[in-house]
């Protein structure tokens, strides 16, 4: 038994292309298969396949695709100008001798390819050499070496109808070598007899070179693609390196077919190869887009955005002053003016509490209208929030009151009721043994807040950890002892602070030695600034003293008396020095005489100031009382609850910086029109005091002061009582009106938010 030999694992492709070529009863099959030979065995005679000698009728030898990749690596192509040649690839034979194809499938007697073919073939296909370094082959009998070999049509068979993708590389490459010049075709061989030649293959369908790249999967040549190995495509074809060699040229494509971009390149690629363009490109699109946007956008004028002034829509005031005794009784009214813009709203004074147990709201309905609730006997009420919205808030005020005319706590006191805050000032009170000082803290806003008191004595600035954190709930009054807070102070300055939310702010002082009353006053909030003016200590009194503080640096202030006749600066207090941090006291008592005085006291740095009055005798009880720097009238002040009988009312009011002129009007209730008118004149730098003919034994009367013409005016008002056992006076502050508030402008600007 003879032993196979060992096959090779390329002679199962050539197998079945020698097959299919000696088939003699069919036409030459034009597959893929039968056409992937190698360039360089095609011919110029229009591509046909070299054929052996007539008496061994066998095909040329398919070029297999690893027979390509190795005469493309021996016969490396120069990339010259294209030029026409002709490449005809001379084969030997099994037997040494050498033929060409002419096109014909074989004599008609199928061949069997034995070992030695293959090795024949394969051994063509390796030493296959340029046609320029051949002697030329002797043409096909009957035709010329530059005419072209015509293809009778025939019937397409089904394999023909299916191409796959070795027909279409095999059509390629025969489609490259029809385009090459005959001129350069090598000598023909010898050609045997000729024999009967069998009928033309029909024309094999051209594909453009690389076709099979663009084939997606799922297709019948996608399907074979991946069967051919991926060495088919790595090198240049014989049949192109042979005829570039002979020509010096490459060789133009076939009809219809489109070379490939080097990188395997579509478009896309194209802008990686050239970044500069693509960067110029770029830089065009965004200046187009920007351009346009600026054609697009309409041109926006510069809008002013300063604040306007608008009418205030509603207002609000605590009154936290409600204490009660057997002697002592508080008084808190709120009302509305009869001014022409007051037209329409509503105004309430109601109990400031979450109890069920709080009183009815006291309503106002019209203009000229007043309400107050009295707080006497044994028992003190609830904080007051007074409450204004419409046109109503324009002419709005509540003010609060307390009285006692017996005992250690006799004494009078008035102010106006505050407006909720987050910073303040209260400067006057003390905590030596027989003075009671507290400070009145209200929260009328429906969440907690939190406050800070930092409390400043003689000496500087007092350690009270009691004053840090203090945590006011919704709706309620805290009343904070200084003597608790920060004993053994003289004199105090208190910074009221609120971390948290607003609270409106009020002080009681309240003193006396042994059962002895000296009398008691109700501080009102005041604001640091540089220049503070008072314009409200009254005459005739016993004794004024300045308290003067610089909370943050050492400072040096100087002071201007404003008197009915004119300005004068002080000897000996014209200039004071302010160490930070400490209360300084300047007596004011000589510089009295018997006149109403103002004061006007600048600095370079903030400073907080305040004046405490009494009066008495050492044949009556003194009294005494406070006022602080207060705020220019810059809309109408309004005085609530103004009751005749026994109590007297005066206006002060000063023109520290130019003349000025200020119009009093006093209202009682239900009147559209003031029952006592007068305009004031006060020349520059001086103070004029005017007293107010109140008539209603109610505390109904309301008073407003318009400032005019001129400079800024200043104004507060004085409240007296006659006694048997000496006179009781009360000193207040008259604050404008919040009757218009500034409102920053809402501007649209296009293509930006809303700001």
């Amino acid at each position: 038994m003879t032993a196979t030999p060992p096959v090779d694992p390329r002679d199962s492709a050539e197998d079945t292309a020698l097959a299919a070529a000696d088939a003699s009863t069919t036409p030459v099959d034009t597959t893929p298969v039968a056409e992937a030979t190698s360039a360089a065995e095609l011919t110029a005679s229009g591509g046909e396949r070299p054929r052996a000698e007539e008496s061994s009728p066998e095909p040329a030898a398919v070029a297999k695709p690893l027979a390509k990749k190795a005469s493309a690596a021996r016969t490396p192509a120069r990339r010259t100008p294209a030029k026409k040649a002709t490449a005809t690839a001379v084969i030997p034979t099994a037997d040494g001798a050498s033929g060409s194809d002419s096109g014909a499938a074989g004599s008609g007697s199928a061949a069997k390819a034995t070992p030695a073919k293959r090795a024949s073939a394969r051994k063509a296909s390796a030493t296959a050499v340029p046609a320029a370094d051949k002697a030329a082959a002797p043409a096909t009998p009957g035709r010329s070496a530059a005419e072209p070999t015509t293809p009778t049509p025939s019937t397409p068979t089904r394999k023909e109808r299916g191409i796959s993708v070795e027909g279409i590389a095999g059509s390629s490459v025969i489609g490259a070598a029809e385009s090459t010049s005959s001129s350069h075709a090598p000598a023909p061989a010898p050609a045997p007899a000729e024999p009967t030649p069998p009928p033309a293959p029909a024309a094999p369908v051209p594909t453009p070179v690389g076709v099979a790249a663009s084939v997606g999967p799922g297709s019948t040549i996608a399907a074979t693609a991946h069967t051919v190995p991926s060495t088919v495509a790595a090198g240049p074809r014989p049949a192109l390196a042979a005829a570039t060699a002979s020509t010096g040229s490459r060789p133009p494509t076939t009809s219809g077919a489109v070379a490939p971009r080097r990188g395997g390149g579509g478009t896309g690629h194209s802008f990686l190869r050239r970044p500069a363009a693509a960067v110029v490109v770029a830089v065009l699109a965004i200046g187009a887009v920007i351009g346009l946007g600026q054609v697009l956008t309409p041109a926006v004028s510069v809008a002013d955005t300063s604040p306007v002034t608008e009418p205030v829509a509603s207002t609000e005031l605590v009154c936290p002053v409600t204490t009660a005794t057997t002697a002592l009784s508080s008084t808190v009214t709120a009302g509305v003016a009869s001014l022409p813009s007051v037209t329409d709203g509503v105004a309430t004074l109601a109990d400031l509490t979450t109890k069920a147990s709080a009183s009815k709201p006291l309503a106002i309905s019209e203009p000229g209208q007043t309400v107050s609730r009295v707080f006497d006997g044994k028992t003190s009420g609830p904080a007051q929030l007074a409450r204004a919205t419409g046109s109503f808030a324009a002419g709005f005020g509540a003010d609060q009151v307390i009285r006692s005319g017996e005992g250690s706590t006799r004494g009078l006191a008035a102010s106006p009721c505050a407006r909720p805050l987050t910073d303040g000032w209260l400067i006057g009170g003390g905590s030596t043994v027989g003075r009671l000082t507290q400070v009145l803290l209200v929260n009328d806003d429906d969440r907690p807040a939190q406050v800070d008191l930092l409390v400043y004595g003689p000496d500087g600035p007092v350690v009270a950890p009691g004053g840090s954190g203090i945590v006011m709930p919704a709706s309620s009054r805290r009343q904070v002892r200084l003597d608790a807070l920060a004993p053994d102070q003289a004199v105090t300055a208190v910074h009221v602070i609120a971390r948290s939310g607003r609270v409106g702010v009020s002080g009681l002082d309240q003193q006396a030695v042994g059962l002895v009353p000296e009398g008691m006053s109700l501080l009102s909030v005041t604001h640091a600034g540089t220049r503070i003016v008072i314009p409200d200590v009254p005459a005739p009194i016993h004794q004024a003293r300045l308290d003067l503080l610089s909370p943050d640096a050492d400072t040096t202030v100087s002071v201007v008396l404003l008197t009915p006749d004119g300005s004068l600066v002080p000897a000996g207090i014209d200039r004071i020095d302010l160490p930070s941090g400490h209360v300084v006291s300047v007596d004011l008592t000589p510089e009295l005489a018997d006149q109403p005085i103002g004061l006007v006291i600048t600095s370079t740095s903030e400073i907080v100031a305040g004046v405490e009055v009494g009066t008495g005798d050492p044949s009556t009880l003194r009294e005494k009382d406070a006022t602080s720097g207060i705020p220019a009238l810059t809309a109408p002040g309004i005085v609530v609850g103004l009751a005749g009988g026994r109590l007297k009312h005066a206006v002060m009011v000063a023109a520290p910086a130019a003349d000025a002129s200020v119009r009093l009007e006093l209202y009682v209730p239900g009147a559209s029109a003031p029952t006592w008118t007068m305009t004031l004149d006060i020349p520059s730098g001086s103070v004029r005091r005017v007293a107010v003919p109140v008539t209603t034994a109610a505390a109904t009367s309301i008073l407003v002061v318009t400032p005019v013409s001129g400079g800024p005016v200043y104004a507060g008002r004085e409240v007296t009582e006659a006694g048997s056992r000496g006179p009781m006076i009360a000193l207040a502050p008259i604050f404008p009106t919040h009757a218009t508030t500034q409102v920053p402008q809402v501007v649209s600007v296009p293509g930006s938010s809303v700001r």
